[in-house]
């Protein structure tokens, strides 16, 4: 018999592809897919396909360590959050959690690298969530005004120094900042090739 992704498990590969597309790519709820199954003569409890989603997602663990490690090796990096609507545990109802993106995408500039996007989860939009993501990130985050951003030490957001209240000839303005606003004036975005 041919070797299985999860240990002594029955579903193979496109199996579980299909389960995780089809919750997380359509919104087909397990209890659904369950039913669906059930339809075709196969029973798959929701139990069930809950413990292999599960056990997909811890194998696929180094595969997003691999595209959180890809991102924040980036120069210049993208941030932004969104909400999305979590069960709020023994209260029947939702609540309103963040996903974060974090994208590296070098192509407006013609670098040879790969693009990627590492989504994070937070419970909230407080600030210490974005600063323990990019913890260790040395590079610029391009982002929108969210003081969030803005609180670890190594972090400066980029689009302040285009701001009406931002003065090049302030002291602590350094020759990079200043190159890169030289540098920004005269870029001009690529067309798109259709």
């Amino acid at each position: 018999m041919p070797s299985r992704p999860i240990h002594r498990g029955r579903p193979g590969p496109g199996l579980l592809a299909h389960i995780l597309v089809s919750k997380y790519a359509d919104h087909l709820p397990l209890y659904r897919q369950s039913q669906i199954f059930a339809r075709e003569k196969v029973e798959i409890d929701r139990s069930t396909l809950a413990g292999w989603v599960g056990a997909s997602a811890r194998l696929l663990e180094p595969l997003a360590d691999a595209t959180s490690e890809h991102v924040r090796k980036g120069q210049a990096g993208f941030a932004d959050d969104t909400t999305v609507q979590v069960q709020a545990p023994n209260t029947g109802k939702t609540k309103t959690g963040r996903f974060w993106a974090y994208v590296r995408d070098e192509r407006p500039w013609q670098g040879g690298v790969s693009p990627a996007v590492h989504y994070l989860y937070s419970p909230s939009r407080e600030g210490k969530y974005p600063t323990e993501h990019l913890k260790t990130y040395k590079g610029w985050m391009h982002a929108d005004g969210y003081a969030g951003f803005n609180k670890h030490p190594e972090h400066e957001d980029i689009a302040k120094w285009y701001s009406s209240d931002f003065d090049p000839n302030t002291p602590d303005t350094d020759e990079l900042k200043l190159e890169v606003l030289k540098l920004a004036k005269k870029w001009k975005p690529r067309k798109s090739k259709k």
